[in-house]
């Protein structure tokens, strides 16, 4: 599982292989990715009340 942010979005990201992946396991990969997309989207809004800030490049 990766996240991370691009611009103004956060991204959360689970890569695998399908070749080797199971169709139970897909449907845990989504579910976890949207699980972790909701818990970090609710870390943000609690820290930054909803206030989007432009970041700085780097």
């Amino acid at each position: 599982m990766r996240v991370g942010i691009s611009g103004e979005l956060a991204i959360a990201v689970a890569i695998r292989p399908l070749e080797e992946m199971y169709r139970e396991e897909f449907t845990s990969c989504i579910f976890s990715v949207m699980s972790v997309a909701d818990e970090i989207d609710d870390m943000l809004l609690e820290k930054y009340g909803g206030i989007a800030k432009q970041r700085q490049p780097a």
